[in-house]
């Protein structure tokens, strides 16, 4: 009886750890589709020139490209700081769905469909420097904010050389 009340304990906790782990992974893809959207807005208005925009671009000065590069600097170190929260978050939930999992014994280790490595799963590049330096959300949201403050400062730039 006991035996049975801790399987289905564990199984709902499985379950729960999913369905956590699932909400961290939307939530992650939210932050980066809001981030880069906005990003990809300004770099575009920066790109975009018609007969109306081009006296505004004119009258651009060092104290509004400041002021741009504020808020572009502000929302890439927010959108990061905020997916960082939210990998590591899922991440955590990733070992307690390992440990149920080896708790109820559901793989053996001889499992022809998992890897050998299965245990390490969503272990590798939790660090805030490997999500950096590797394919992620977090390394395209700080490229998109280095390409925000090239597009704001390149022709103020070119023109000084």
């Amino acid at each position: 009886m006991k035996s049975e009340h801790n399987e289905k304990l564990l199984k709902f906790a499985y379950n729960y750890q999913k369905s956590e782990l699932e909400h961290r992974r939307n939530r992650e893809h939210q932050i980066f589709s809001w981030t880069a959207s906005i990003l990809l807005a300004i770099i575009a208005a920066l790109f975009i020139k018609s007969p109306s925009t081009e006296i505004f671009f004119k009258m651009q000065n060092i104290a509004w490209r400041l002021l741009v590069s504020i808020v572009v600097v502000g929302l890439t170190i927010y959108s990061i700081g905020w997916q960082h929260y939210h990998n590591t978050n899922a991440a955590n939930h990733k070992k307690l769905i390992i440990s149920i999992v080896d708790k109820l014994q559901l793989f053996d280790g001889n499992s022809p469909i998992l890897s050998s490595k299965w245990r390490s799963w969503g272990t590798k590049y939790v660090g805030f420097t490997g999500q950096l330096k590797y394919p992620s959300k977090i390394s395209a949201t700080a490229f998109l904010g280095i390409v925000g403050l090239l597009a704001i400062w390149i022709d103020f730039i070119l023109k000084m050389n």
